[in-house]
């Protein structure tokens, strides 16, 4: 992945995120999987100046559509998203 500085964008610009899961987990499409995560999209859903549109699970990765103010307010709201995801998903079983 790339770490260089990303274009600038206008305030409430949609835009397409792209969130893969690590090898040898399992698949975000399973049921108790899924209600997990729906719980962390609702919790971020509208905070602040970052909103999250639209999103799509799929087995490996998550497709979603945000909308941030600036710069900032997307790092910051991507950084919440990632950490209730990954917080949701230490409550899942591993098989």
């Amino acid at each position: 992945m790339s770490h260089k500085k990303k274009a600038e964008f206008a305030k409430g610009c949609p835009l397409h995120v792209t969130i893969r899961l690590r090898q040898g987990l399992p698949s975000l499409r399973r049921k108790d999987t899924y209600a997990v995560l729906r719980e962390a999209f609702a919790k971020v859903k509208d905070r602040f100046v970052f909103r999250l549109v639209h999103y799509s699970v799929m087995g490996n990765h998550v497709h979603a559509i945000v909308e941030a103010d600036d710069q900032r307010a997307l790092t910051r709201g991507m950084t919440g998203l990632l950490v209730r995801m990954g917080g949701c998903a230490t409550r899942l079983p591993m098989s």
